[in-house]
């Protein structure tokens, strides 16, 4: 893992399957293999990728190396745009407002407007994206705020997601920013669903997105006029692109973070193919819905017994035969531990199954998130994490 942080902690899960509410049915063909697709794309590619290819509406289709974190590079701007619209939508902030670019905003690296400038919030936002201009993002990211910013980025569901560099030291988790394929996933398909602060913001940053003007990458595997909402990121050694793609069979977005490869080249290469798979090819229909009494646990101290009912649906296209739930749980500061998986049984298209949860209260005081995901081994994974929060007080 590349700039990962992951750690044991003393939390004991236990997962009981009950109440199948319908019976499986005959098996169904799951349709075209774009995960062979997206490994044989992988297996050119000369370094290391976290990718996703999936449908921007129900989060089906593709991953490798998802949960990776690298360094976001520019992608930090995408939580930064999606704050100020945060704000803006709670009206404690106007996008109309000034901002002045100071000397403290300037980088020794990529465009950056010039000290002294003033420009609307609005303008910020739209040279951060479209040209990655790097002064504006600074300057927004000092009147927004980098712990309002990151929280933010936690409450979308971007679990790994993390401004560091302008943090102090001890509030640090890495020596750079951090992101994940997955995480960027989640905040396009919001936008690309209308879901991140409304249909009318999430409309306004998807278009700024459309007008990106740094094309090298995940457009040159597109046909000429296709419309893609996408933000690159580069640093030594690092090179990204991600965004929705407007395809013939609907949005699709498409993640790719990339490092340690050999060229540039290679980095095109791939972003050409991954652009084309999702322009083109029919994704994996696999997808999983889920329901609880409560998500959110009452605060609990050390040593203390947590339980959950957690309904999990097929609702996919296709009849589940080696199904299975895959359980992690993440602090908020980013600490992670994989719990294992659950088997389950065969679902039929619209069935479900009520799993209960157990969960012994981990040592450490804190936030922290539970998170389910289904699995098939002839499929693909659901795209779709289910958070159960709990918080634990000092004994």
């Amino acid at each position: 893992m590349l700039g990962g942080v992951h750690a044991r902690l003393p939390l004991a899960v236990v997962a009981a399957l009950s109440l199948v509410l319908v019976p499986a049915p005959a098996s169904a063909d799951p349709g075209d293999d774009a995960s062979r697709r997206l490994a044989t794309a992988l297996g050119r590619f000369s370094g290391r990728a976290g990718i996703v290819v999936a449908d921007a509406l129900t989060g089906a289709g593709s991953y490798s190396a998802a949960d990776v974190v690298f360094p976001s590079a520019s992608l930090y701007k995408l939580s930064v745009m999606a704050e100020a619209y945060r704000r803006a939508g709670e009206g404690t902030l106007s996008l109309d407002g000034a901002i002045t670019i100071t000397d403290d905003d300037l980088t020794s690296d990529g465009y950056d407007t010039e000290a002294g400038t003033t420009l609307s919030l609005r303008e910020a936002i739209e040279r951060m994206i479209t040209v990655s201009d790097n002064s504006p993002a600074l300057a927004l990211v000092r009147v927004l705020g980098v712990r309002s910013i990151n929280a933010t980025s936690l409450a979308l569901g971007m679990n790994s997601t993390r401004i560091n560099t302008v943090l102090p030291d001890e509030e640090r988790t890495a020596p750079f920013n951090t992101t994940t394929a997955r995480d960027v996933a989640t905040l396009l398909g919001g936008l690309a669903r209308g879901t991140v602060y409304g249909p009318d913001a999430s409309r306004a940053m998807l278009d700024t997105l459309a007008r990106q003007r740094i094309n090298d990458r995940l457009p040159a595997g597109l046909p000429d006029g296709t419309v893609i909402a996408h933000k690159t990121g580069n640093l030594d050694g690092v090179s990204h692109d991600a965004g929705v793609v407007f395809a013939p069979a609907g949005p699709r977005i498409v993640v790719m973070l990339t490092a340690d490869y050999d060229s540039d080249d290679d980095v095109i290469a791939l972003a050409e193919r991954l652009a084309a798979l999702a322009y083109a090819t029919p994704l994996d229909a696999f997808t999983a819905r889920y329901a609880a009494t409560a998500q959110t646990a009452t605060v609990a101290r050390q040593g203390d017994a947590l339980r959950w009912s957690v309904q999990v649906t097929n609702a996919s296209a296709v009849a589940w035969r080696a199904a299975y739930l895959r359980e992690s749980i993440r602090a908020v500061s980013g600490v992670v531990q994989d719990l294992g998986t659950v088997r389950l049984p065969p679902l039929a298209p619209g069935a479900s199954i009520t799993v209960t949860v157990n969960a012994v209260g981990p040592a450490a005081p804190g936030k922290y998130v539970l998170e389910l995901e289904a699995f098939d081994d002839a499929l693909s994974n659901s795209a779709q994490h289910f958070p159960l929060l709990f918080s634990i007080k000092r004994s």
